[in-house]
């Protein structure tokens, strides 16, 4: 990402190694994540973590959604292989420092697993209805992601492309790094 939102460029031409105290903060907010050359920057890493630090507020009593968003988050933000699940689907020009013009994106489509989907809503919005926009009902799946995807919070536009069989050309995330019992003690696990 360039500023707070992803750069349009393909992982392999511009993967981060990130700086100890850096890499200590991708473990904390991205475990899954550890150890790997990123597709963020340092100053994107802090800007993802003060984000999610925000949506964080209202998962924090559910470890399993926390982790299942984060980790959603991460791999959206971060993670080296995000060009085998995300597409531009329109950019921006923009100036970073006050001195180099760059492009950034600012509508992408994020491809995921219905499996995937339905792990990160169920316990999600099992915790807290008010991260899908609704503070009065549960919702759906489709109605978390299309929130998430869209909000007056939301500065990159997102459609989240949810099936059960990958297109041509695109890799579904590994939902292996998701979770649904993390000591939550069958209260929010999805």
């Amino acid at each position: 990402i360039c500023g707070d939102l992803p750069c349009v460029v393909r992982p392999k031409d511009n993967l981060t190694r990130l700086e100890k105290d850096d890499q200590r903060l991708l473990e904390e907010i991205c475990p899954h994540l550890q150890g790997r050359n990123v597709c963020c920057s340092s100053n994107q890493l802090h800007v993802l973590r003060s984000k999610l630090l925000q949506s964080n507020f209202l998962l924090n009593k559910c470890p399993s959604a926390k982790l299942n968003f984060n980790s959603m988050m991460c791999d959206m933000v971060c993670s080296p292989s995000q060009a085998s699940f995300i597409k531009v689907v329109k950019q921006e020009p923009f100036s970073y420092d006050g001195q180099r013009e760059l492009i950034r994106a600012s509508m992408i489509e994020f491809y995921i697993s219905e499996d995937y989907a339905n792990k990160v809503a169920k316990s999600v919005t099992e915790t807290s209805s008010a991260i899908c926009g609704n503070f009065l009902h549960k919702c759906s799946t489709k109605q978390f992601f299309a929130f998430l995807g869209d909000n007056r919070f939301t500065k990159l536009k997102t459609t989240f492309k949810i099936s059960s069989s990958p297109p041509t050309g695109i890799t579904f995330p590994a939902d292996s790094n998701l979770s649904c019992d993390i000591n939550d003690l069958g209260k929010c696990t999805c």
